[in-house]
């Protein structure tokens, strides 16, 4: 297989499969991984797959792992590899599948990515396919994943947010809130599809000024919640404007507004929120504060909990909770 992105659920099934069919045999080449890095969670996976692909014996597949490419012999990282193909060797003939699916749930899942995929079983394009792999190995180009030293790992936060914590109030963290009542917004509902809101709204169209037609895009930290109505006919929900302390010891304005006030942020700079809770995914190495990362599903399986509890101390004050673990809710 070569696949620009893998995701850690597809890595999580893959590795059920295999348990339960010793005689498969297995090789996989991740594209992008060097050029852009994996986050922590999705390389110990990688790694783990490797191990266990090693001490696999198969008679007629010798050379079995996972594969990272380099664009150059010297261990150039300037390229990645951007394909998705799957080749299935098996006794009654070869099936090659090349098309735009990466190995993650969104690329492969039926309620994933809208994806284009083309079946080719004459042969031909299977047996060219065999020889580019091959290819990548004669030229160095495919190194295995635990020979690579000092793996760049994303996801530690940048300097661009370590600037911008002076917007953020650092406070004493509260203790005995988990006694209020409180109120569940599930930041992964439906995120693949809001490529240009909530959590991604950086993406969105920027700010034109009529006075200088000049438009300005909108910062990479910028935040908007957009809550249905479930969540905002509940009670505990917070409306218009109230003070915010999180969990870990920051404090902030936050505001809901708009029609059924579904809009929440943090008030007059919408960088604030989107600093608290991107940060936390930054420090965690499930998202890098790179300009053209999207938040997606896969960011919260990699976290580990998608859930921003709040809870309501008083009717004009909050606590937001975003833990790691859903079993600290």
């Amino acid at each position: 297989m070569i696949s620009g992105y893998v995701g850690n659920d597809a890595i999580r099934q893959l590795r059920k499969e295999l348990e339960r069919n010793k005689n498969v045999a297995l090789e996989l080449m991740v594209g992008m991984a060097a050029k852009e890095g994996l986050t922590q969670q999705t390389y110990d996976a990688l790694r783990q797959l490797h191990d266990e692909l090693r001490c696999r014996k198969h008679p007629k597949f010798k050379r079995q792992g996972v594969f990272v490419f380099f664009s150059g012999p010297n261990g150039e990282r300037a390229r990645g590899m951007h394909a998705k193909a799957y080749l299935f060797d098996q006794a009654r003939g070869q099936q090659l599948i090349v098309g735009s699916s990466n190995f993650s749930s969104s690329g492969l899942a039926p309620d994933g990515n809208v994806e284009m995929n083309l079946i080719d079983t004459s042969g031909a394009p299977a047996k060219r396919f065999v020889q580019f792999f091959e290819e990548l190995h004669r030229g160095n180009l495919a190194v295995p994943i635990d020979l690579i030293e000092d793996f760049p790992i994303r996801g530690k936060a940048g300097r661009g947010r370590k600037k911008s914590l002076a917007t953020l109030t650092k406070v004493r963290a509260p203790v005995g809130y988990k006694r209020f009542k409180y109120v569940d917004i599930d930041l992964a509902r439906n995120i693949d599809r809001q490529s240009r809101s909530n959590l991604n709204c950086c993406f969105g169209k920027g700010r034109w000024s009529r006075a200088t037609g000049i438009i300005r895009p909108r910062d990479w930290y910028e935040v908007e919640l957009i809550s249905s109505m479930d969540v905002t006919s509940a009670t505990s929900y917070p409306r218009g404007e109230f003070d915010v302390v999180t969990s870990d010891g920051f404090q902030f304005r936050g505001v809901t507004n708009g029609d059924y006030y579904k809009n929440l942020r943090s008030a007059d700079d919408l960088k604030i929120l989107g600093l608290w809770l991107k940060g936390i995914l930054e420090d965690a190495g499930c998202l890098s504060d790179d300009p053209q990362e999207l938040v997606t599903s896969e960011t919260f399986e990699s976290y580990g909990n998608s859930i921003l509890r709040i809870y309501r101390p008083s009717a004009r004050t909050a606590i937001f909770h975003f833990p790691r673990k859903k079993s600290d809710l």
